[in-house]
């Protein structure tokens, strides 16, 4: 793809189109790209300078790139959060029980990032929610748990209680 400095740079017109409509754009960090970098992020949203472009919040996608979701990540792109997709993952095992192999981490060719439901995840769910409920974030948050389908429903029974509890738990603070 394109560098992030050149794709702020061709997605500034469509940040302003999608402003004048009252629509936000919003950039997914990834975990083999320059996206990976929370500051890379910042940098772009920054960059285009239109209330028509933000960021979305992918705390596994960090993870997954060797860059530690919360606190560092979310304190870099934070202001710019518009959109939140929650995962649970871990380094992959295969000797842990019902643990969805993923992609290889990033930079890596013997190393994969590993699925598992959000209260399992190697990184604070509880405390993303808990600084996404105190810094006033009332967008959307999106369940993509990154399972075969057979698995879904297991999951979302787990992580639909769980998110919910923790959301009403922080939602007071």
């Amino acid at each position: 793809g394109l560098p992030l400095s050149e794709w702020a740079a061709a997605v500034k017109p469509a940040a302003a189109y999608a402003a004048s409509r009252g629509v936000v754009i919003t950039l997914e960090n990834e975990a083999h790209d320059e996206s990976a970098l929370p500051e890379n992020v910042a940098a772009a949203v920054e960059r285009v300078g239109s209330p028509g472009l933000a960021t979305q919040f992918d705390p596994c996608n960090y993870y997954h790139a060797y860059v530690e979701p919360f606190p560092t990540a979310y304190q870099k792109i934070w202001q710019h959060i518009r959109y939140v997709h929650l995962k649970g993952g871990c380094h992959f095992d295969p000797a842990l029980p019902g643990v969805h192999q993923g992609s290889t981490m990033r930079d890596r060719t013997d190393a994969h990032i590993g699925y598992l439901p959000l209260p399992a995840a190697a990184f604070n769910v509880e405390a993303i929610i808990q600084a996404l409920c105190r810094d006033g974030y009332d967008g959307w948050l999106t369940l993509e748990p990154h399972v075969p389908a057979r698995d879904l429903d297991r999951y979302y029974a787990i992580e639909v209680p769980y998110l919910r509890l923790l959301i009403a738990r922080h939602a007071r603070i």
